[in-house]
């Protein structure tokens, strides 16, 4: 809804867990071995049907690890953008938090 009204829209995930496709850890804790679920901030930016468009925090640095559903943003020249593209329900798995960004005076 947040994207369909042209809001911004950021995201907290478990990065680590996102990329490795750990289901496990999917609640944001760590996992038993005390690995770091590697909570990051994103903005969702668009979406076309089921797929969202993802920009990462990190500037042009885009992984997609051991996730199929990822599949990086690439500019003409072939460099990645720090985009991605993945299924909805896929991210939704992974993420922690959710907020819009508005006017101070909520309008």
């Amino acid at each position: 809804a947040q994207c369909a009204s042209k809001k911004p829209v950021v995201i907290s995930v478990c990065f680590n867990y996102l990329i490795s496709m750990n289901r496990d850890g999917k609640n944001c804790e760590k996992d038993l071995l005390g690995s770091d679920p590697g909570m990051h901030a994103m903005s969702v930016i668009g979406y076309d049907g089921n797929k969202v468009l993802v920009q990462n925090s990190y500037g042009d640095q885009c992984t997609s690890g051991h996730n199929p559903s990822i599949v990086c943003e690439k500019d003409k020249d072939g460099k990645t953008t720090g985009r991605f593209w993945i299924d909805r329900e896929n991210l939704l798995s992974f993420m922690k938090g959710v907020a819009s960004i508005g006017p101070a005076n909520g309008q």
